[in-house]
């Protein structure tokens, strides 16, 4: 028997979890994911909340000048999350700092 090709099982999940409608929610679990990578550990100790409702990120902060750093920085943080996950689709269209 002669294999025709050859599919990544990564791919096939892939595949598998768009058709069932669950594309977008692995997207923002990747996202999630990601949060600790590009904020960094030290500022995510202070993160005691982080939820995507809407693809808005709401994160809670408990260190009011760290808040006050970060909802300067929303639009670069929101950039820097979207392109850790997926370069092609802008997944979080917002990020809310509380």
């Amino acid at each position: 028997m002669k294999r025709v090709s050859v599919t990544p099982i990564g791919k096939v999940l892939e595949n598998y979890f768009s058709e069932m409608g669950l594309g977008e929610k692995m997207n923002e679990q990747r996202v999630l994911d990601a949060v600790p990578g590009v904020l960094g550990q030290f500022i995510y100790k202070f993160v005691t909340s982080a939820y995507i409702r809407d693809g808005v990120l709401h994160l809670r902060v408990n260190n009011s000048i760290l808040r006050g750093e970060l909802n300067m920085q929303r639009t670069v943080l929101r950039d820097k999350l979207n392109g850790a996950v997926s370069a092609d689709k802008m997944i979080i269209k917002d990020v809310i700092i509380s």
